[in-house]
């Protein structure tokens, strides 16, 4: 009978420090053959090669895209110290008499309807500098310091009307000119009238103030009524014997004649806005009426906020061209 052997402890130590000394007898590799070296290098060579036409294109797009917005007329950039002067006929080339012509600083321009811009209208560029709409101004105020030349105050009814030093100041420099009219058996009566195109008043929702100098009339007494655009039956009361209280604004008092609630809308209609001062009856004393004065006017514009609810887009094939349509429904606050 054979019997098998299996190796003791003692054997198989014996046969893993033999393992371990045949690997201490593999010698080690000190560097790369010459050969190696000159392949690793092509390869670098090779990826750099790829690398370059990716930074000469990089660089002409940038050159291209500092002539887009470089003065034409002046030059194209060649004052600049980095600009390379080999790159200009490879852009003329590229680069037709037209498309040339437009190169230079263009200029977003916000669209001229100022509900557009609310709901979020796109501007378009335009190659000359725009001439802004004068919306940014919140207020515009009707004084009567044009020494009465100007049809856009006018005195409607009363022959005693006298300039006092006293009221709205509109320059530093000059002095307060408010219009009065003593008591008499003429109801006088003078109006305001904003032109909305001259004075470039934009499409929105106004609240109207006036304001005048103080001690006229009698104590706790209305004298005088304000009504908008012949407006009668809306006239709102005031006594001006007193400041008015309601709002400080330039150096002045300004009384409210329009509810808060319940501002002055103008519109794309609206042509002009007439604000209207008028003497009241003595009470006990009939034909007889108070004495008003008339200073100025201010028309203060509301921010109101819009909400787009939804937009609706289609184009509409019936008509020649055809012609993209847009539904915006807005929520006005």
């Amino acid at each position: 009978m054979n019997r098998i052997h299996r190796p003791t402890r003692h054997n198989q130590s014996d046969r893993r420090g033999a393992i371990i000394a045949r690997g201490r007898d593999v010698p080690r590799r000190q560097g790369y053959t010459f050969i190696e070296f000159t392949a690793a290098m092509v390869v670098l060579g090779v990826a750099m090669a790829g690398i370059y036409p990716l930074v000469v294109m990089q660089s002409r797009a940038i050159e291209s895209l500092e002539l887009r917005y470089a003065d034409y007329e002046n030059g194209v950039n060649s004052d600049k110290p980095w600009f390379a002067p080999i790159h200009r006929p490879y852009l003329e080339e590229n680069i037709t008499a037209e498309d040339r012509e437009d190169y230079g600083v263009w200029y977003l321009k916000p669209d001229d309807d100022p509900w557009a811009r609310k709901i979020g209208a796109a501007a378009t560029l335009d190659r000359g500098e725009p001439e802004y709409p004068d919306d940014m101004s919140k207020d515009f105020i009707h004084d009567d310091d044009d020494n009465l030349e100007d049809d856009k105050y006018v005195e409607d009814s009363g022959s005693d009307w006298e300039t006092v030093n006293d009221g709205y100041v509109e320059y530093p420099e000059s002095a307060g000119d408010a219009r009065l009219h003593e008591a008499s058996t003429v109801q006088a009566s003078a109006t305001w009238t904003f032109d909305i195109d001259e004075m470039n008043i934009p499409i929105g929702y106004y609240h109207v103030y006036a304001t005048w100098p103080a001690n006229l009339g009698f104590p706790n007494t209305e004298n005088a009524e304000f009504f908008i655009d012949n407006e009668e039956n809306a006239s709102i009361q005031v006594c001006q014997y007193n400041l008015p209280e309601d709002k400080d604004y330039k150096g002045c008092k300004w009384k409210w004649l329009t509810a808060a609630n319940n501002p002055h809308c103008i519109d794309s209609n609206t042509s002009e806005v007439k604000v209207t001062v008028r003497a009241i009856e003595i009470e006990g004393d009939a034909g007889n009426y108070h004495p008003i004065v008339a200073d100025a006017v201010w028309l203060e514009r509301q921010e109101n906020s819009v909400k787009v609810q939804s937009v609706q887009r289609f184009i509409s094939t019936t008509e020649s061209p055809e012609k993209t349509i847009v539904k915006v429904k807005v929520e006005n606050n």
